[in-house]
């Protein structure tokens, strides 16, 4: 049986620097720990790292690498007060 293949509603043209920035912000967010960061920020705005650390069951210094791969990504923005950072 010939199926035939129906015509693309959209595409996805990218390439270069864009498509590798693409990558690397989904490479990111596919741990489950960098995913559940980014769910709890979008409902917590301008949360501090020990928000988000007493929220996940892991250690501060683990947080702290997971929000900066979030960071590299270009999933979040820290903005620092004081000695705390708010995401």
């Amino acid at each position: 049986m010939n199926k035939k293949i129906s015509q693309a509603c959209c595409t996805l043209n990218i390439a270069g620097v864009e498509q590798k920035k693409l990558i690397r912000m989904l490479k990111a967010l596919s741990n489950p720990i960098r995913f559940d960061i980014v769910k709890f920020l979008l409902t917590r705005p301008g949360c501090i790292t020990d928000g988000i650390v007493d929220y996940l069951p892991i250690a501060q210094a683990t947080v702290s690498q997971h929000l900066k791969v979030l960071r590299d990504a270009g999933w979040i923005i820290g903005k620092s007060e004081g000695p705390a950072t708010s995401y």
